[in-house]
């Protein structure tokens, strides 16, 4: 009886998870605000896509049955979090996004702030050799390959360089990009080795959540991809000093307009980068000017952090790639756990010798 309530409530949770996509939170008029605003600074007023019918959305969140053993718990856990994304969304182009915002991802606290401001001091990475489009294609598919993934590589038209669907088992690579090559190398580790990994390690329990993410997941995911990153060679100083900046500007925003976080980042970082991590930092208000924005960017920092610190506790990192799981979860759900069938280790050491040899 136990299984079959929590095989109708993880359905209904993943068909809903989809309604809330987090992406509603980037204004989409971010190309023309971005023209006008690295030729004169201003603070801009943002613009959305229509949101889902969160009062719908909530009343069917609210009839969902989830059980009460430990995974039924678990279950409930992700319908409270879906819950406050409704909040999230509601919220968006209002001051309320911060709060809201909060909730679900959580804020930087000072000691964290103060290890970004430290990271800003690295050097400056070397210029990264460009790569043709075919040669990014090949790294992407032999690691694929190592793994025994089938997944579609695809170019199509991103705002961003790349972006993994593990649910379709595609990765789409920006038109027109030319990738550096380490980038390339990092994009493989990052995206495929961590990413897609722990999402096809997750198909291995009967329930979805364990490869679309537990409540909490996100902070030890990306973690766990940039200490992998890391651990191939790939990790360098301008990866950390934008995990830091995301930081600063997130920690910025709480008491400046965007243009006064921009000039901030600007000691830092060049126009382009400056600009993103300031927009990135009030994303879900209504205007730059206001105070507060979407403090889910710290969690890079915070997760690459918590993972060097879980591994020098003498941890192992095998349990956390059995799905998309936080390290808040091993020790709750650990009976619950399926040993992995896929772990990053022959992609990161192909990554370190192809370094060396390239």
């Amino acid at each position: 009886m136990a299984r079959k309530i929590h095989l109708r409530a993880d359905a209904a949770l993943a068909r809903i998870q989809r309604e809330l996509s987090f992406s509603l939170i980037n204004p989409d008029n971010a190309d023309t605000i971005k023209k006008k605003f690295l030729r004169k600074p201003f603070n801009p007023e943002f613009t959305y896509a229509d949101k889902p019918d969160t009062t719908r959305i909530r009343e069917e969140l609210n009839a969902i049955k989830c059980g009460r053993t430990l995974l039924g718990k678990l279950l409930h856990e992700e319908r409270e979090e879906l819950l406050r994304k409704c909040d999230l969304i509601d919220a968006i182009g209002t001051p309320d996004i911060t709060q809201t915002c909060a909730a679900v991802y959580g804020a930087p606290d000072k000691k964290l702030v103060q290890k970004a401001y430290e990271l800003l001091a690295l050097t400056k990475s070397p210029k990264d050799v460009k790569i043709r489009y075919e040669e990014t294609r090949a790294i992407m598919k032999h690691t694929f390959t190592l793994l025994g993934f089938s997944y579609t590589i695809k170019k199509t038209q991103l705002v961003t360089s790349a972006a993994l669907n593990p649910t379709r088992r595609v990765l789409e690579l920006r038109k027109k990009e030319r990738f550096g090559k380490l980038y390339a190398y990092r994009l493989a580790v990052h995206e495929i080795a961590t990413h897609a990994l722990r999402a096809e390690n997750g198909r291995q329990h009967e329930l979805s959540i364990f490869s679309r993410g537990l409540p909490g997941y996100l902070a030890t995911e990306e973690g766990l991809a940039a200490y992998n990153e890391e651990r191939a060679g790939v990790m360098t100083t301008d990866i950390l000093r934008n995990y830091a900046g995301r930081v600063i500007a997130v920690h910025l925003a709480q008491e400046q307009d965007m243009v006064g976080v921009y000039k901030t980042l600007r000691k830092h970082f060049d126009k382009e980068s400056a600009f993103k991590l300031a927009l990135r930092a009030k994303r879900g208000l209504g205007s730059g000017a206001d105070m507060g924005g979407c403090t889910k960017d710290y969690v890079y920092l915070h997760g690459y952090l918590a993972i060097k610190h879980y591994v020098a506790s003498g941890a192992d990192l095998k349990t956390l790639y059995t799905g998309k799981i936080g390290l808040e979860h091993i020790k709750k759900y650990s009976k619950k756990l399926p040993q992995p069938k896929y772990i990053p280790e022959p992609v990161i050491e192909w990554v370190r010798h192809a370094l060396l040899t390239s």
